[in-house]
C-alpha cells in the first residue's frame, strides 16, 4: 500500500484508517542460490512490518525484487563442456552434450558467447567397446594345500570391463580380468 501526500508518494510507509507498513531499506544485492547466472541478475530483499495506531506489530512480512549484480557491462564466457549423454539405451542415433553462456553471465550490454562458437556437440551412437576398470587390490597369499610354515604362495587381483562396459555390439575388453603372482606367505596349518 502507498498513499499520496500532496502529489507526492511515499515509498517508506503505507498508511490506511486502521494500520501503517514500515519497511526497512533494501538488502544488498546477492546471486540468487542455484542459478546459473551468479554475476549479473541477482535478488535483494526488504522486511516491512504492519503497525496499528498505537505503534503495536500486527504482522511482518519479506519482499524479494531482482537486481543487478554489477553495473559493468560483461562479455559472457561459456562454461565447460557437459558429460556425453548416455548412448547405451540409443544404440545407432545421436548424444549430444552442452555447455552454457554463464561463465561469466552477459550483463548490461554484454557480449553473448555466439561469436565464441557452439553450444551443443553430437555424435553418434554405435558400437563401443568396453574399457577395463583399474586393477583391484591384491588378495591375501594363499599357500598351497599341505604346506606348513612359510613358503610360497598366489595371490590375485581383479578388473572389470565396465569403464564403460561395451554397448551397441561393441567389443569386449581386451586381456584378461584376473592376474596370479607369487607372493611369500605363512600357511594356517603351523
Amino acid at each position: 500500500m502507498q498513499s499520496q501526500n500532496n502529489g507526492r508518494c511515499d515509498i517508506g510507509q503505507a498508511f490506511s484508517k486502521e494500520s501503517t507498513i514500515v519497511w526497512d531499506a533494501w538488502g544488498n544485492c546477492k546471486p540468487e542460490p542455484g542459478s546459473l547466472d551468479q554475476t549479473c541478475l541477482g535478488t535483494q530483499s526488504r522486511n516491512g512490518k504492519e503497525v496499528d495506531k498505537k505503534g503495536e506489530e500486527i504482522r511482518s512480512f519479506t519482499e524479494t525484487r531482482n537486481c543487478l549484480l554489477t553495473t559493468d557491462v560483461v562479455d559472457g564466457g561459456y562454461t565447460i563442456w557437459g558429460e556425453w549423454d548416455d548412448c547405451s539405451y540409443k544404440c545407432y542415433e545421436t548424444t549430444s552434450r552442452y555447455r552454457t553462456c554463464h561463465d561469466p553471465t552477459p550483463c548490461n550490454g554484454g557480449n553473448d558467447c555466439s561469436d565464441l562458437g557452439r553450444d551443443t556437440l553430437t555424435k553418434d551412437c554405435g558400437p563401443a567397446a568396453g574399457q577395463w576398470t583399474e586393477w583391484g587390490s591384491w588378495s591375501n597369499c594363499h599357500m598351497p594345500l599341505g604346506v606348513s610354515g612359510y613358503g610360497t604362495g598366489i595371490h590375485e587381483r581383479y578388473r572389470d570391463c565396465t569403464d564403460p562396459s561395451p554397448i551397441c555390439g561393441g567389443d569386449y575388453c581386451i586381456g584378461n580380468n584376473e592376474m596370479n603372482e607369487n607372493c611369500r606367505g605363512k600357511s594356517m596349518l603351523s
